[in-house]
């Protein structure tokens, strides 16, 4: 078999050959990038995954925080006022320490 008798020549086979070696080297370019994108967009879904996990364990644990702290209206009242009576017994006692006794008495802690 003579290749004249082949429906394509020889430097058919070699452009093809050559198209064929570009083409592959597009694809496997292509393939990596898509790689690429995939493993971006693989970490972006575990970021906000992650995200999200935090988001909802700070939320849980702000709720249980604000049921632990929440107190009733008269106990609320009732921590102002012992608030307001040591404010009270710090103002009369450095009162009274100053109507009693000397500065120099003060400062020595007499």
């Amino acid at each position: 078999m003579a290749e004249s008798d082949t429906w394509e020549k020889r430097e058919d086979l070699e452009n093809v050959r050559e198209t064929l070696e570009e083409f592959k080297k597009r694809m496997d370019a292509e393939v990596k990038k898509q790689e690429r994108i995939n493993m971006a967009e693989e970490k972006d879904f575990r970021r906000g995954e992650l995200l999200g996990k935090y988001m909802a364990k700070l939320e849980k644990n702000w709720k249980r925080w604000k049921e632990d702290r929440q107190i009733d209206e008269n106990e609320y009242l009732r921590r102002i006022e012992e608030k307001e009576e040591k404010k009270e017994e710090k103002i009369y006692e450095r009162n009274w320490r100053t109507e009693h006794f000397s500065r120099e008495e003060i400062l020595k802690g007499g």
